[in-house]
């Protein structure tokens, strides 16, 4: 994002109307798992199970990194022994989904979306309307599962 400043002449900007490949965000994401596995060494194990036919499908910036970053500090942080992380892009009938996944702590009871996922919703209704929907849901097994859906039948 910090070449994009730079190339706007250090400007402010609206990041919502902007929009980024999938393959953009997915490198973002890529860059900072490693920095985060530099951090967390064996604590921190992931894996990446990506579809390239959607590469170029486009998204508003940060989006993927919202959530790959939330299920790492809400969900694996808590665990002295770390945890998995699971990216997966893949087409659906109606256009494709994004799914990350981790096995740590899930979601609390009682458990309340704060300013990020709000944010990140606003600007899915922003650039999708009603074609896009997100999911989060703890996982049966341990773990919390969020889910990005674009239909692109709607879009």
């Amino acid at each position: 994002f910090y070449s994009e400043v730079e190339k706007m002449g250090g400007k402010r900007w609206d990041t919502s109307s902007l929009i980024r490949r999938l393959r953009d965000e997915l490198d973002l994401v890529r860059h900072y798992l490693a920095i985060m596995q530099a951090r967390w060494g064996e604590r921190l194990r992931y894996t990446l199970e990506l579809d390239p036919a959607l590469d170029a499908r486009t998204l508003p910036p940060g989006l993927l990194l919202t959530l790959v970053e939330n299920a790492i500090e809400h969900g694996l942080a808590a665990k002295l022994d770390g945890g998995n992380l699971t990216l997966r892009t893949c087409p659906t009938a109606n256009g494709w989904q994004v799914q990350v996944q981790d096995d740590g702590a899930g979601l609390p009871a009682g458990w309340q979306e704060g300013v990020g996922l709000a944010n990140l919703r606003q600007r899915l209704q922003h650039r999708f309307g009603a074609a896009a929907e997100l999911r989060l849901q703890s996982r049966p097994a341990g773990g919390c599962q969020a889910e990005l859906l674009i239909n692109e039948t709607l879009a």
